[in-house]
């Protein structure tokens, strides 16, 4: 109970203070700290993604700039890649859906680090269909496969398929990982039903109060600290979960 409970805490302060990326710590918390499946962690890391992006979207919202409709329909028109991803999900050997979780982490970790490093400004450009159609599809697949809200690739995504500005494609991919994570576990339902909740439901509690609390530390902690720290335990995640997994591919 008390791993559940700091487990909870944790990600909802990360959540809080990042506005997202912390969620991706609910999948590694629940398969070494409470032997879960890597189906059933993937599946049950759904509900933590998805109650982080509405938290955060409370306040993206107030403040004006969330672009409701379009990331509504981002989010939908990912509908077929969530359906693959979450089939796929169930069906492959959990030491195959761990190592490619590893591979994301350690990318996730990385791209955290060049975003820290780059100076330049990303360039608008007038939207493609057929860009966010692939976009949106991709993205779903991340959430269906990995239990993830994929926000480092949505966000390039909106900025570069509708060409959204930075802050306003942050706070729209809150929209599109909150509609994302509600259709995957449409579709894992029958995992989601497997789960253990004396140990999801702790973990849940304490992610909201984690997470309000993360929004006020944001404005006392310096956020490029925070991030290259944690892109830092990201890596370790990463390497810890290869070793573990790569050896039983072969």
């Amino acid at each position: 109970m008390i791993l559940a409970l700091l487990g909870g805490l944790i990600i909802g302060l990360l959540l809080g203070m990042l506005g997202g990326g912390g969620a991706i710590l609910a999948i590694p918390l629940l398969i070494y700290g409470f032997s879960f499946s890597a189906t059933q962690a993937t599946a049950a890391s759904l509900i933590i993604i998805g109650l982080g992006a509405l938290i955060g979207l409370i306040s993206q919202y107030a403040a004006g700039h969330v672009r409701l409709k379009e990331g509504l329909s981002f989010g939908l028109l990912g509908l077929v890649g969530s359906f693959v991803g979450s089939h796929l999900a169930s069906n492959i050997p959990d030491s195959l859906l761990l190592s490619g979780f590893a591979i994301l982490t350690l990318v996730v970790a990385l791209t955290m680090i060049s975003k820290l490093r780059s100076t330049r400004e990303y360039i608008t450009r007038r939207p493609s269909i057929l860009a966010i159609a692939l976009s949106a599809t991709g993205v779903g697949f991340l959430t269906g496969f990995f239990g993830v809200g994929g926000g480092f690739a949505i966000v390039p995504a909106l900025i570069f398929a509708l060409g959204f500005s930075m802050r306003q494609a942050s706070a729209t991919s809150l929209v599109v990982i909150a509609v994302n994570s509600a259709i995957a576990m449409g579709f894992r339902y029958s995992d989601l039903a497997s789960i253990d909740w004396s140990v999801i439901s702790p973990i849940i509690i304490t992610t909201v109060l984690g997470a309000f609390s993360g929004v006020k530390l944001a404005k006392k902690v310096k956020a490029s600290s925070l991030q290259l720290g944690f892109a830092g335990f990201l890596i370790f995640i990463s390497i810890y979960m290869g070793f573990q997994n790569f050896p039983d591919l072969f």
